[in-house]
Order: structure tokens, then C-alpha cells, then sequence
């Protein structure tokens, strides 16, 4: 496969790997595990927030 069509398969790719994540993250329950800790589901409405905000770059400053 020539490095030019690589583009388009490695943006799938991405696509792919961010559908997948998102969809566990959405579809993640409470779950208690060794000496009864509990990590709590994520609450979605604050997720989806988070994700429709502008990204955040902590390195770059304004002023």
C-alpha cells in the first residue's frame, strides 16, 4: 500500500478507536471490586458537556 492512501485508512482508523471509546464510556455502570470499592458510572449529561466544550490546553496561556 503506497504512504499516500495511508491517510484515509489511519483517519478510519481513528474514527473507529473514538466511536469505541465513547461508546464504553457511555455505556459504563457502577462497578464494585476487591474490599468493596466502588467506582461510580459516569454521569452522562456531564460527559457529553465536557465533550461539546472547547478543548483545554493548560500549556497555553491567554492575556
Amino acid at each position: 500500500m503506497a504512504d499516500a492512501d495511508l491517510g484515509p485508512l489511519f483517519g478510519a482508523v481513528l474514527d473507529g478507536v473514538e466511536e469505541a471509546v465513547l461508546n464504553s464510556l457511555l455505556a459504563a455502570t457502577a462497578t464494585t471490586g476487591f474490599g468493596g470499592r466502588t467506582a461510580p458510572a459516569l454521569p452522562v449529561d456531564r460527559l457529553l458537556e465536557t465533550l461539546a466544550a472547547p478543548p483545554h490546553h493548560p500549556s497555553v496561556t491567554t492575556g
